[in-house]
């Protein structure tokens, strides 16, 4: 199954809604995780603006598994299993098969796709605010202009070779926001077969359906009015959509997963404003996606992937990191084998950009059945600044901002 992590940034436009913004907490007791057991890779940088960068570990489907680490850069702890140390009355931890994990100013996000929930959490001290009940949550989007989260969700559809017509129900874009004292749903739509990456650009919300439970997938982007939620239209882009995300300046990039077989996964641009839909040409149209991030900062886009998805030495497949400008006019392409500890990958699953240092933290989920790995590497791959075990399915990184 083939993992991506993306860096979300979205397109300012002002857009009047009626509506509360979310509340950002104050600080929640935020104590006790100082002293925390962990592991001391490196020597953390103090001046840093970053407090932590967080992996949630996806564990094993159906084993309730699923776990929060935390890397500090002030010491340089990494601290495994984070959420249950810090709230042992919670009987079944996090949760079960973690999705997605994301920060809205001092509370953190984690889907929890097996559990059928959204933990909201104090990134902080680890500790547990409230949960939502949402069906197969797969990923999340902040609008932070008008402070509501929106979530993508399978709803009950289900997996079944027997028979297929379980997979073809609609999936549901839920808007989250502040009601009274809590976080809750406060709206709803139906979009594609099984979304999963949602963006904001302008006015409008974008949604990427994949129809992962459908014979031959779905292609479509669905595209709804940001003030409203209304439908606008889809578009038709390529099979088994899983990311769309928003550069911040001119397109949206949709990423594909292919169908496993004969249709290669790949990047797609779509105009914001005109809604078509352009291969990106030259060498940026031969990438082959297995994982994908955007920095905002230096409007690049890096992914994870091979030369050819299908092209296997043994059981172990070559991959190489690509940085990507915006425009797809340069392409620079980095192999793995540069660094024997990024050669030695097995299932490269998440990547997330350090704006400061330029260093690229990337995820090892490994087998998906014992422990996987997080890594520090310099912006080229040639050196690596630490490695730490982290939990079982190391998938989503995801840096957190104090504020």
């Amino acid at each position: 199954m083939k993992k991506i992590t993306l860096l979300f940034c979205s397109c300012a436009l002002a857009v009047i809604a009626a509506g509360c913004k979310m509340d950002v907490p104050d600080v929640i007791d935020a104590s006790g995780d100082e002293n925390l057991a962990g592991e001391v890779v490196t020597v953390g940088d103090a001046t840093s603006p970053y407090s932590k960068l967080f992996v949630l570990n996806e564990g094993k489907w159906g084993e309730n598994n699923a776990t929060l680490d935390f890397f500090r850069f002030s010491n340089g702890k990494y601290v495994r299993d984070a959420f249950s140390q810090q709230n042992p009355t919670i009987p079944m931890g996090l949760g079960d098969t973690g999705n997605c994990l994301a920060f809205y100013y001092n509370t953190g996000w984690a889907l929890m796709n097996g559990s059928n929930l959204v933990e909201i959490f104090n990134p902080k001290d680890e500790k547990h605010i409230q949960t939502l009940s949402i069906p197969s949550p797969r990923m999340i989007m902040f609008d932070y202009e008008l402070g509501y989260a929106y979530i993508t969700s399978y709803g009950d559809a289900k997996y079944d070779s027997a028979n297929p017509e379980a997979g073809k129900k609609e999936g549901t874009l839920y808007k989250i926001g502040q009601v009274g004292d809590k976080i809750d749903i406060i709206d709803e739509v139906k979009v594609g077969y099984q979304p999963e990456g949602v963006a904001i650009c302008g006015d409008k919300i974008f949604v990427a359906n994949s129809g992962g439970y459908v014979a031959g997938y779905d292609n479509r982007v669905t595209v709804l009015n940001r003030e409203t939620m209304d439908y606008v239209t889809d578009i038709e882009v390529a099979p088994n959509l899983k990311y769309v995300i928003s550069d911040g300046v001119s397109n949206l990039w949709v990423s594909t997963s292919g169908d496993y077989w004969s249709i290669h996964s790949g990047l797609y641009r779509i105009d914001p404003l005109s809604l078509s839909v352009t291969a990106p040409s030259g060498d940026v149209a031969d990438i082959r996606c297995a994982a994908i991030g955007y920095d905002p900062n230096d409007r690049n886009i890096y992914v994870i992937g091979t030369d050819d998805e299908w092209s296997w030495d043994g059981s172990k497949q070559h991959y190489n990191l690509y940085k990507m400008s915006i425009n797809g006019s340069s392409v620079t392409k980095i192999p793995f084998s540069v660094n024997p500890d990024a050669e030695n990958m097995k299932m490269p699953s998440g990547i997330m950009r350090n704006a400061v240092t330029r260093d690229l933290y990337i995820t090892d989920a490994g087998d998906y059945l014992s422990p996987g790995s997080v890594y520090s590497f310099n912006y080229d791959l040639t050196k690596t600044n630490w490695h730490a075990e982290a939990g079982v399915g190391a998938s989503h990184p995801a840096i957190y901002i104090e504020y």
